[in-house]
């Protein structure tokens, strides 16, 4: 007999699997390509995530195969995934900062 809780708890961890594997990095990806939002639309935006999620999963699985010799494991490809995003995001925030700071002083 299946129980409930048990149920819930694995569709809740393939919803946030499947949102972390085909549109996190993604989107992580598209901010620090395009960090100024005037250029892309939401909707190519969301578009372009699913695309380069499954691209960027690919290599990242391929980079820890080849390229470090360890086993491709589910923990493994979340890990480095995540370290990805991570890395993603501060590239993105970084150059907001320069972007503001390019903008203040051609205010002056």
């Amino acid at each position: 007999m299946v129980n409930a809780v048990e149920v819930i708890i694995n569709g809740a961890r393939l919803l946030f699997g499947l949102i972390f594997v085909f549109f996190i990095p993604g989107y992580a990806t598209m901010l620090a390509i395009f960090p100024k939002k005037d250029e892309l639309s939401f909707a190519e935006r969301i578009a372009f995530s699913g695309v380069i999620s499954i691209v960027v999963v690919v290599l990242v699985a391929i980079s820890i195969d080849i390229g470090f010799g360890a086993k491709t494991t589910p923990s493994n490809l979340f890990v480095s995934l995540l370290i990805f995003t991570i890395l993603m995001i501060t590239v993105w925030r970084v150059e907001l900062v320069f972007i503001n700071r390019k903008n203040e002083e051609g205010a002056e």
